[in-house]
């Protein structure tokens, strides 16, 4: 008798328990946060984009020129841009990534790329990248309209050009930018 009267008590919590799931068993799984060092590698492809009739939008600097740290003027990365795997924590006087004005905001100094993002300042050193990524080479890029990691190396119409990963926007080796064949 005592068993019976444990085992209804356990049964009579479970149905508790169960009752005040509220989690829908349809439901696809909750996202995991990325890692802090970023989410997967950066990947291009054997050859990049010629040219072709694109037109050309603009001229980039590679190393950058003015600003060093981003702030609220800066030219924004894309959101998938900021999970890169080589990006560490980085400290930088003045800087406050908390606002919501500098989330992807990014600047160049150098070869290394500084950008805002969840709520955190990152750096990823560009040749570093781009040269994992399977790149003869690479640097930070400073444009009109874009700042970013490019990787260099031939193009599939022979030319020397250094393209982003997501291929949006690629430059010659005289800086002037186009955006590649979709």
């Amino acid at each position: 008798m005592k068993l019976t009267r444990i085992s209804t008590a356990a049964g009579c919590l479970l149905g508790i328990f169960v009752a005040c799931d509220k989690t829908d068993p349809r439901a696809p799984p909750a996202a995991e946060p990325s890692a802090p060092g970023g989410s997967g590698p950066i990947n291009y492809p054997k050859k990049l984009p010629g040219r072709g009739a694109q037109p050309l939008f603009g001229k980039a600097i590679k190393g950058g020129a003015g600003a060093t740290r981003p702030s609220a003027s800066s030219k924004h990365l894309a959101e998938p841009a900021t999970d890169r795997e080589l990006r560490r924590a980085a400290q930088a006087p003045g800087v406050d990534c908390t606002k919501p004005a500098l989330d992807n905001a990014a600047e160049c100094e150098g070869d290394d790329l500084y950008f805002c993002d969840d709520k955190a300042l990152w750096v990823v050193p560009c040749g570093a990248e781009t040269h994992l990524a399977g790149m003869p080479s690479g640097g930070c890029y400073e444009g009109d309209t874009f700042t970013n990691c490019l990787g260099c190396g031939k193009a599939d119409d022979g030319t020397d050009v250094c393209c982003d990963f997501q291929l949006t926007v690629c430059c010659l080796a005289d800086g002037n930018c186009y955006e590649p064949k979709r």
